[in-house]
C-alpha cells in the first residue's frame, strides 16, 4: 500500500475488479480504512483525483484494505508485488521485500493450492521473475505464472497515467497469463459502450 500499490489498486478497482490492498504496516492500513470510511482526510500520499476514487471504490466494495497476507493471497487470482526495492550498499536493488512476498505466496499456495498469476510491479532487475518463481517452487509445485508489469507512473499525475495509459508493458511466458493481462487491461483501451 505504498505509492504504486495504492494508485494501481484504486485504478484496477475503478475498472470493476475486486481488489484487496495488502500491507504489513498496520497503521497504514488503519489510516487508509479510516480515510475510506470518511473518518479522516489524511492519506499517506497526495495525488490529484485519488481521494475521490479511493472512497468511491471502497464504498462500492471493489476495494478492501487488509494486513492479512493469507487472506489477500488466497482470495486473489492475480497478485501484484508493489514493494520498495531501495538500493543496497552496493547500489543494486534490494530485493528482500520482493523475496519476502514470494515466500509468503509459496507458503499459502502450499496450504491452499490454486492457480495464481504473480506480477512484479516493483522496479526490479532482469531475472527477478525467475528468482520469484524459484522461491515459490520451494513450497509449491502446482500451476502458477510469474510475470512482469513495470509501473510507469509519474508523481503528481499518477492517477491520470494509470487511468489512461498510452501503453501497458508486460512480460509473460504462458498463454494463460497473457489472457489474464488482456482481460485486465482491455477496459483501459476498449471501454464498453
Amino acid at each position: 500500500a505504498g505509492f504504486v500499490g495504492i494508485v494501481h489498486a484504486v485504478i484496477m478497482a475503478k475498472q470493476g475488479n475486486k481488489v484487496i490492498l495488502f500491507d504489513v504496516n498496520e497503521q497504514r492500513i488503519a489510516d487508509l480504512t479510516s480515510f475510506c470510511q470518511g473518518k479522516t482526510d489524511k492519506l499517506p500520499i497526495h495525488e490529484e483525483g485519488l481521494p475521490e476514487i479511493l472512497r468511491q471504490v471502497y464504498k462500492e466494495k471493489f476495494l478492501e484494505c487488509t494486513t492479512d497476507a493469507k487472506k489477500a493471497i488466497q482470495e486473489s487470482t492475480v497478485i501484484f508485488i508493489a514493494v520498495g526495492t531501495p538500493p543496497n550498499a552496493q547500489g543494486k536493488a534490494d530485493l528482500r521485500y520482493v523475496e519476502g512476498v514470494a515466500h509468503d505466496i509459496g507458503n499459502v499456495l502450499k496450504e491452499h493450492p490454486q492457480y495464481k498469476l504473480i506480477v512484479n510491479k516493483s522496479t526490479v532487475p532482469v531475472g527477478t521473475a525467475k528468482r520469484v518463481e524459484a522461491i515459490i517452487k520451494q513450497y509449491y509445485s502446482g500451476d502458477f505464472d510469474v510475470a512482469s508489469n513495470p509501473e510507469t507512473l509519474a508523481e503528481g499525475r499518477a492517477v491520470r497515467d494509470a487511468s489512461t495509459p498510452n501503453r501497458v508493458i508486460v512480460g509473460v511466458r504462458s498463454e494463460k497469463a497473457k489472457k489474464l493481462f488482456e482481460e485486465m487491461y482491455a477496459p483501459f483501451f476498449f471501454p464498453q459502450q
